[in-house]
């Protein structure tokens, strides 16, 4: 589907679950995030895995009419993401990301490497913690670094790793200069939960 897909779905709004606008975004860094906002565009929950249970519908369900502010609520939602992402690690994503995780380690295990040997602090492990610092990851890259991560993987064993991946130029997405993120957000799709479409 191409990026900017919306719709809304029936909702019966609870306490926990009001009605509102689920939002799936992409930052520039390429940080992928959801967000819940609900009709005043204050947020109902950070909880990935809670938004996309509320996203959850049958293949089968009607799609109802666009609620008057759903895209106005979409905006918030994009501004919400893009102030959390700033928060929570920057040009690296969230903290819990693999590439933050990786780059944090690594950088750190470079550090001491280089004060105390200097000679195993390689210009390729330097240029791997480089590419972390400037560059997403690869799909199979993140994939990869988070089962090493989750499996306790020392830092030498993630650096090896990672240089690995680089060698093969599976670590890191370089694009061109033309290809740049220009800073902007981009919104994958949104989905409105309301009652019957427009209030």
């Amino acid at each position: 589907m191409p990026d900017v897909v919306y719709s809304t779905r029936g909702h019966q709004p609870t306490a926990a679950e009001p009605d509102g606008v689920l939002a799936y975004v992409r930052t520039a860094n390429d940080v992928d995030a959801l967000a819940w906002v609900d009709p005043t565009g204050r947020t109902v929950t950070t909880s990935q895995l809670a938004i996309l249970r509320a996203a959850r519908c049958a293949p089968d369900e009607p799609a109802i009419a666009r609620h008057p502010k759903h895209h106005a609520l979409v905006e918030g939602a994009v501004e919400q993401i893009t102030q959390e992402t700033r928060q929570s690690g920057g040009q690296l994503g969230q903290k819990s990301s693999a590439r933050y995780k990786a780059y944090t380690r690594l950088k750190a295990y470079f550090d001491q490497l280089r004060a105390r040997s200097p000679l195993l602090a390689t210009d390729a492990l330097q240029r791997v913690v480089d590419d972390l610092y400037r560059h997403p990851l690869r799909e199979s890259a993140r994939d990869a670094i988070n089962r090493q991560i989750k499996g306790g993987a020392s830092d030498a064993d993630l650096a090896q790793l990672c240089l690995t991946l680089r060698e093969g130029d599976r670590l890191s997405l370089i694009l061109d200069d033309g290809d740049r993120p220009d800073g902007e957000p981009r919104i994958i799709c949104s989905m409105g939960l309301f009652p019957g479409g427009a209030q």
